[in-house]
């Protein structure tokens, strides 16, 4: 199941790296995954991100379109 972050830990997440903390080490000492943490943080890679997901599922609503006729 996953967990919801929090506006809470996003900011306390976003003070860490300021003070130099790296994205692995935030991660460890807020108990996620490195990629939990480089999604919240990095702008680019969580945009990154939504482009390949929005691709992703429209080639799957391609498919089954397809696959319908």
């Amino acid at each position: 199941m996953k967990k919801k972050v929090s506006e809470r830990d996003i900011k306390s997440m976003k003070k860490l790296h300021a003070e130099g903390i790296s994205y692995m080490e935030i991660a460890i000492k807020k108990k996620m995954s490195f990629w939990t943490v480089k999604y919240h943080l990095d702008e680019s890679y969580r945009n990154s991100v939504i482009t390949n997901n929005i691709n992703r599922n429209r080639a799957i609503a391609k498919k089954k379109k397809d696959e319908r006729h």
